[in-house]
């Protein structure tokens, strides 16, 4: 079977990058050939698509509804490939507005007669207005949503929190299938327990001396894009608990509608709480980076308020260490043995710190065993072989 995929953003180098490409491999190796469509200079088996070149004034007078600034010109270059690879029987689509939306568009425009997949990834389902999040606190935008998702010949949700919040679109083929991680990932999940252990002392040793932090102090961590939703200002909050812990915020930050840019935000917060000079706010890393990070952390903690997955939890356990992941998380779904993670409340910066505390007092014990099965649920083999056979039922639908 040819299919296609289109990713904005891939860029290569980038953590999607090595996820995606593990996972259009494993797709072949289920007999899927998957085409890996982008808006950015690719390489390899990713064929860039000249978006910007559609871009008019169409757009720019829609983006006010549209909440993006180029749905048309992606709908359009979409066609267009289309139109040009008519052998093409499937397309898959992850985030249902507005990529799966532009691809909806595209395929009526090109009158391509093929089955679409779209998989819900959260911002285009989940609705958090006191966090300023969700595509769907707006008119058009919801509305393109319900029409893509109708239309759509199947539907993957990526958690059980996903199919619940969209039960109404299981009627036709569908599954919940997890995101995958990256094959490194999965690797450093197999190594023996005490290379594990190894390779974080040596992580946490270079993260201490680069930033200078106490030797002997706990070390929290917080990964991941910075926006109100991630609840990463309660864990701020939960410092003043923990007193000898210090708090390493790492990810890309995000300006939002109430708070400004989330960062700032988050360093003034941990001033008004008393914690400033427990706080390292640094920014985007990269990939080599993340994994540093994730092994050189003595606990990681989700926060987040509503969220539909979330792969740094499995990173985590893959790397050794442990986490605290609020309910309302979607990979809490498929936490179903203990020794793996903490699950917390959401919204509570008290239960925050108690889910930390329990960790690194040893109430809470890691399985080693358990981590490891926990990973191998989100192997790219092993979600392509499921997602594969998704996709022949959308195909046959």
């Amino acid at each position: 079977m040819k299919a296609a995929m289109y990713m904005p953003g891939l860029r290569p180098g980038s953590m999607s990058w090595t996820i995606y490409r593990g996972f259009a491999d494993a797709l072949r190796g289920q007999g899927i050939d998957l085409q890996l469509l982008t808006n950015e200079r690719g390489g390899g088996a990713v064929e860039s698509l000249p978006v910007d070149a559609y871009a008019g004034w169409t757009d720019r007078l829609a983006a006010p509804f549209t909440r993006v600034p180029s749905l048309g010109a992606t709908a359009a270059a979409l066609a267009a490939w289309l139109r040009r690879h008519p052998e093409v029987e499937l397309l898959y689509s992850e985030l249902a507005y507005p990529v799966a939306a532009a691809v909806h568009l595209a395929r009526r425009w090109a009158r391509w007669p093929g089955a679409h997949l779209v998989t819900p990834m959260g911002e285009d389902f989940l609705v958090l207005p006191e966090a300023s999040y969700g595509f769907r606190r707006y008119l058009l935008p919801r509305w393109l949503f319900y029409v893509t998702l109708t239309a759509a010949d199947g539907v993957r949700f990526i958690s059980p929190l996903a199919r619940a919040q969209l039960r109404r679109y299981a009627d036709r083929p569908s599954a919940v299938i997890p995101l995958n991680v990256a094959p490194e990932t999965i690797a450093a999940s197999r190594r023996p327990e005490n290379e594990t252990q190894q390779q974080r002392r040596r992580q946490r040793e270079a993260l201490v001396g680069r930033l200078r932090l106490p030797a002997d102090a706990p070390l929290v961590l917080s990964l991941g894009r910075l926006h109100p939703f991630k609840g990463v200002h309660l864990l701020v909050d939960a410092l003043a608990a923990l007193p000898t812990a210090r708090l390493l915020i790492v990810g890309p930050s995000l300006r939002v509608r109430g708070y400004g840019d989330y960062a700032a935000y988050l360093q003034r917060r941990a001033a008004a709480v008393g914690v400033a000079d427990r706080v390292v706010v640094t920014g985007a890393a990269d990939h080599a980076e993340v994994l540093a990070h994730l092994a050189a952390a003595d606990v990681l903690v989700v926060p987040s308020l509503l969220e539909s997955m979330n792969r740094v939890c499995v990173e985590a356990a893959a790397a050794g260490t442990p986490f605290v992941v609020t309910r309302s998380t979607g990979v809490a779904g498929y936490l179903d043995e203990e020794g793996v993670g903490v699950v917390i409340e959401p919204g509570s910066a008290e239960q925050i710190a108690a889910g930390i505390r329990s960790i690194l007092s040893g109430t809470w014990r890691r399985d080693p065993q358990a981590a490891r099965r926990f990973v191998a649920r989100f192997d790219p083999r092993s979600v392509a072989a499921r997602v594969a056979g998704l996709l022949r039922r959308c195909r046959r639908r």
